[in-house]
């Protein structure tokens, strides 16, 4: 009924209950699953008839056998992809190189939407950040494109050599890395971006980051939507909330 009868006549030789257990714990996992909750199962039904209760058949306790160790080799399944997962984190560029993060936000409702960025080196601490207000936004790319070009100009404004530019849009980055620029909303600012990074740094990269290593200046982004339109697009002083969000990224560098 279990297909079992193999590892039963194996079992059944061995001296000591130890000896039983370390050889199923050698087993492959659907195996050694299957294995001990069919041992439990028996010591479970052996206490129940034992207490008065009626002897279940032997089809029946195999299939509940059955049942339970599809249930738990589920449950191993989702655990294993969960510590599978991959966790997506700022990472700090090299030594004498700044990493400039972008982000854009754009509501599609209202058509407007905000841009940010932050310059960090390779400890992790702030050199320059910015956001602002897009009072007219065309899309998404837009808002990312232009998050960009103001985090590249900055750089370029404070006389910066060596950058990483980093956005978690992978069509920005692929465009920047490419001729392909034909958009009509975001085509000058692309033109413009890409000029300042092939003639005004000693050395560039462009590169993609997903959304959770990139919180920093998603946040700035957001502080921008709210900003006032004429607001300088630098920041003085850096808010409570980017600090905590910096500190966290480099806490997690750590780790």
């Amino acid at each position: 009924m279990l297909a079992m009868e193999d590892e039963r006549e194996v079992l059944m030789n061995m001296l000591s209950a130890r000896v039983v257990v370390e050889a199923i714990l050698k087993k492959k996992e659907d195996k050694c699953t299957k294995l001990l909750i069919l041992l439990w199962s028996w010591w479970d039904e052996r206490n129940k008839v034992r207490e008065g209760e009626k002897r279940r058949t032997q089809l029946c306790i195999a299939h509940g056998v059955d049942c339970y160790t599809t249930e738990v080799l589920k449950l191993l399944v989702k655990e294993k992809a969960e510590k599978r997962k991959v966790v997506y984190k700022w990472i700090k560029p090299a030594e004498g190189v700044l990493k400039i993060n972008c982000d854009g936000a754009h509501n599609h409702e209202t058509r407007s939407g905000g841009w940010g960025f932050v310059i960090r080196d390779h400890d992790g601490a702030v050199m320059l950040a910015g956001r602002g207000k897009i009072q007219r936004s065309a899309d998404a790319f837009y808002a990312e494109t232009l998050a960009c070009w103001y985090g590249v100009r900055a750089a370029m404004e404070a006389g910066m050599g060596h950058i990483v530019l980093e956005t978690d849009s992978l069509n920005v980055k692929q465009t920047l890395c490419s001729n392909d620029y034909n958009r009509l909303e975001a085509g000058n600012m692309i033109i413009e971006t890409k000029m300042m990074l092939q003639y005004e740094f000693i050395s560039n990269t462009v590169s993609h980051q997903a959304r959770d290593g990139n919180k920093v200046a998603h946040e700035l982004a957001k502080l921008g939507c709210v900003c006032e339109t004429d607001a300088a697009p630098l920041l003085d002083s850096i808010p409570i909330c980017i600090q905590n969000m910096v500190a966290c990224d480099s806490a997690a560098r750590s780790v």
